[in-house]
C-alpha cells in the first residue's frame, strides 16, 4: 500500500484532476475488457469521497468501452483492438497497433487511433488525416468520427492546421483528451 495525501478528486467543473489519477492509477486494472478497482492496493488513507469518485470513474469508463464496442459493430470499418497495460487501443491500421504496443519512431506523421483509459479517452489523428479532414470533411476519417462528434474533429483539425501553417513544420499529428479529464490537445 502506498501513502500519499488525500485529494479533492475533481476540479471546479467536475472533471477529475491529475493528482487523483496519479494517486489511484495503480489501483485500476483492466480484466477481461472491463476496468476494476483493486481495493488491496488503494492508499491506506483513501477517503470515502475518493473511493466514491474512483468507483464512479470506473463505471463511466466501462460504459465507454461498451458504447465503443457497439459503435464498432455498427460501423463498416475494420477496427483492430489491442490491450496495452491498462488501456484499450483501437485503430484501423494493424501497423498502428503494432507501433502502439511497442515504441514509435521519432520522425513520423503520427497515427490515427483511439485509446481508452479509466479516466478518459484520447483520440490521435495523424498529420495526413488532419489534412484529409480539412480537405474532404470529418467523415473522411471514419475512426475519428465514430468516437467524437464531427464538429469536434473539424475544430481540432482546423486548430492544428492554423497553429502550424497547415502542419508543414510538424512531424506528427495531434491528439485530444476528453471524458472525465479536462479536454486538452497537443502534438504527437
Amino acid at each position: 500500500m502506498t501513502v500519499s495525501q488525500p485529494t479533492t478528486p475533481t476540479t471546479n467543473n467536475g472533471q477529475i484532476n491529475q493528482y487523483f489519477i496519479n494517486r489511484f492509477d495503480n489501483a485500476i486494472s483492466l480484466l477481461n475488457g472491463k476496468y476494476v478497482v483493486n481495493h488491496n492496493v488503494l492508499p491506506q488513507n483513501t477517503s470515502g469521497e475518493e473511493i466514491n469518485k474512483l468507483n464512479e470513474s470506473v463505471k463511466i469508463a466501462n460504459q465507454q468501452l461498451i458504447v465503443g464496442a457497439q459503435k464498432i459493430e455498427k460501423s463498416d470499418i475494420d477496427v483492430k483492438v489491442v490491450q496495452k497495460g491498462n488501456s484499450i487501443i483501437l485503430a484501423e491500421n494493424p501497423t498502428t497497433l503494432k507501433n502502439s504496443a511497442t515504441s514509435m519512431a521519432t520522425k513520423h506523421v503520427g497515427v490515427t487511433k483511439v485509446e481508452f483509459h479509466w479516466y478518459g479517452v484520447r483520440l490521435f489523428l495523424s498529420k495526413n488525416d488532419v489534412n484529409k479532414i480539412l480537405k474532404y470533411g470529418p467523415t473522411s476519417v471514419s475512426i475519428a468520427t465514430i468516437w467524437m462528434p464531427t464538429t469536434w474533429v473539424v475544430k481540432l483539425a482546423a486548430s492544428a492546421a492554423a497553429a502550424c501553417g497547415w502542419m508543414s513544420s510538424v512531424n506528427g499529428g495531434i491528439w485530444i483528451d476528453w471524458g472525465l479529464i479536462p479536454t486538452k490537445w497537443g502534438w504527437q
